[in-house]
């Protein structure tokens, strides 16, 4: 599943699950930052930035982080207050090894690109799925003012295979639009999960396509030109051992499949990002899968490589207007304008130093340089 959505429980509860969210830090250029506060009910409780774990546990309990007023009415037989809901955001396999295997910014634009499609989303469902309740037995629904969430990035699976995924952690408390707190109703989120799914999916595609990659969103997954169903499965080992315990049981449901996942979840180890991308580069060597590379890449090399400037010039006026028919992105097409550019640059240098040598050898260099251009454009 692209999104899967979670109760989290009573507040203590809770707060042991805080300490798996925190223990993959957010990580990009070397800084690390354990969390970071999502939402408009967030910005009115003045909550920026990293996410601290008092005002994390604060909001567990249905309480003001600052002031530990109380928000949310608990309720129930026990009068407890249910903590909230873990919306996780699971790049497909396909976009996952991409990401460990790219490097330098691309890499970093990979991962801003997912987090972009995580950000639309999440503020898809703040804006009209967030409902809030207030009134006797909390009879009266309303769309929030603003959720309360926590954002907490990993990058590994279960068993240390490259897996993006971000944990939207989305607290049982909300601002109404008068400005008061209230807690929310689970369901609307529930209903709407494989549409916020396919949301982040379709903008993801988006953002990899804009940086030259082709991707296509197609049912729940994406697929990526140069990565195979074949490599992907080579690097889902959990995925493998789910399907393998699920041959058990004929004709499973997805209840079931979510009930086999919990049973034969293992508890996660920790391994350095810098150690698993090593890790990863090793897998992909002995796999024999070359990283595909975005069009800007692959446009460079057209430029650099041997042939003639009317070659590259001929390459160059073709790429552009296959992108062109195909409504190409406005990145793509800069970059092949870039490359046309510079085959044009080249082509008039190149003649300006066979005018410049005519001059000095002017029969001799004449007759090279037709008969180069005659075999040229056979080729």
């Amino acid at each position: 599943m692209v999104a899967t959505i979670a109760a989290r429980g009573n507040a203590v509860a809770a707060a042991r699950y805080y300490l798996h969210l925190e223990s993959e830090p957010y990580y990009t250029d070397g800084n690390e930052i354990s969390g970071l506060w999502f939402g408009k009910g967030a910005e009115a409780l003045d909550l920026q930035g990293s996410v601290n774990k008092e005002q994390f546990a604060a909001l567990l309990h249905g309480l003001h982080p600052q002031t530990q007023e109380r928000l949310a009415v608990v309720g129930g037989k026990r009068r407890t207050h249910t903590a909230g809901h873990d919306l996780v955001f699971s790049a497909p396999k396909s976009v996952s090894i991409l990401w460990a295997l790219t490097k330098g910014e691309d890499r970093s634009s990979i991962l801003e690109g997912h987090q972009r499609a995580v950000t639309k989303a999440l503020s898809c469902a703040e804006e009209n799925h967030i409902i809030c309740r207030r009134g006797k037995g909390g009879r009266i629904k309303e769309n929030v003012a603003g959720m309360v969430a926590a954002r907490f990035q990993h990058f590994s699976s279960r068993e240390l295979d490259p897996q993006l995924h971000t944990h939207c952690y989305i607290f049982n408390v909300a601002q109404r639009q008068d400005a008061t707190w209230g807690a929310i109703l689970s369901k609307p989120l529930y209903q709407v999960q494989k549409q916020l799914g396919a949301q982040y999916r379709k903008e993801l595609a988006e953002q990899l396509v804009q940086l030259g990659y082709e991707a296509t969103a197609k049912q729940e997954t994406i697929q990526i030109s140069g990565i195979s169903r074949e490599e992907e499965l080579s690097f889902s080992k959990r995925r493998l051992e789910i399907l393998q315990a699920a041959r058990l049981i004929q004709n499973h449901t997805a209840s079931q499949m979510e009930l086999i996942a919990l049973k034969t979840r293992k508890r996660k180890r920790e391994l350095p990002l810098p150690t698993l991308f090593q890790v990863w580069q090793e897998q992909a060597k002995k796999l024999e899968l070359k990283v595909p590379a975005p069009r800007i890449q692959q446009d460079h090399t057209l430029i650099t490589e041997e042939a003639s400037p009317r070659r590259r010039f001929d390459r160059a006026l073709k790429h552009l207007s296959a992108l062109t028919a195909q409504g190409a992105t406005q990145r793509p097409l800069n970059s092949a304008v870039k490359l046309l550019r510079a085959a044009m640059n080249k082509l008039r240098f190149t003649r300006k130093r066979q005018q410049q040598a005519i001059q000095h050898h002017p029969k001799q260099l004449t007759e090279a340089i037709n008969s180069r251009e005659r075999l040229s454009h056979k080729m």
